[in-house]
């Protein structure tokens, strides 16, 4: 997984914070190739608007000093290193995309091995500061290219006539909330594209009622993040649940 956060942020030399003014930009932390070697490191990158990435290795040639997190509830969050003598200065981010890119990255600095790290994209100038929120009301307006995936938080597909899952959902990391009432999904909603569902590391509330759900496997829930805080499976045609005892959520 590639933690991205869409946010303001300023990344300088130590101490000249003054005189400069963060912007639109994003905070990924995920991987990285080296010349030379098979395997891939962890790494921390800034992107800026301006088209400007600062690349940090989290492999030891890279020291942070100090983690500054007392206002991460405000979305801010400073990170100060002595190698290379730099601060980053992050604000105006999602609260709980920011606790959770930060629980990653203090795991990686103790040397836990996330194995499910990407590497990371660079970022196209378009994404920074782009769409966070879609509501398709039609059906001739279902994107067919595909969503702003990057800036995402919210997506609405109520009532237009839906039949099947769409995998492109899964690529939204950043989404919070995920609306897929009043469709038409059936006995057998897509169960392999379902697990894609463990993706969406940021979901808090899944809405797919009033639909034409028959039953929902184990390993279907088992694919429910862990971030998720609503489900409403409500007028359906449910007639199985899983037993509570074989779920990872509750």
């Amino acid at each position: 997984l590639q933690m991205r956060v869409v946010c303001k942020v300023l990344d300088v030399p130590s101490g000249v914070k003054g005189g400069h003014r963060s912007g639109k930009g994003t905070v990924a932390l995920g991987t990285m190739n080296t010349p030379g070697l098979k395997s891939s490191k962890a790494c921390l990158s800034v992107f800026t608007a301006a088209g400007k990435e600062h690349k940090y290795p989290l492999d030891g040639s890279s020291e942070v000093k100090m983690i500054h997190d007392k206002f991460i509830d405000q979305g801010k969050l400073t990170i100060v290193w002595t190698i290379p003598s730099r601060t980053i200065f992050v604000s105006d981010a999602n609260p709980a995309v920011l606790r959770n890119l930060l629980h990653k990255l203090r795991a990686v600095l103790k040397g836990e091995n996330i194995e499910s790290l990407k590497e990371i994209t660079k970022e196209k100038k378009s994404d920074l500061g782009g769409q966070v929120s879609m509501v398709v009301n039609k059906r001739e307006e279902y994107p067919k290219k595909g969503f702003p995936s990057a800036t995402l938080k919210t997506l609405v597909l109520s009532g237009i006539g839906l039949k099947r899952v769409d995998g492109r959902w899964f690529s939204s990391t950043l989404l919070t909330s995920l609306d897929l009432s009043r469709n038409q999904m059936g006995a057998a909603p897509d169960k392999e594209k379902m697990k894609n569902m463990v993706k969406l590391v940021n979901l808090q509330e899944l809405n797919p009622s009033h639909n034409r759900l028959v039953g929902l496997s184990s390993d279907v829930f088992s694919s429910l993040p862990p971030s998720l805080l609503r489900l409403d499976l409500s007028f359906n045609l449910l007639r199985s649940m899983p037993p509570l005892d074989n779920l990872h959520h509750s």
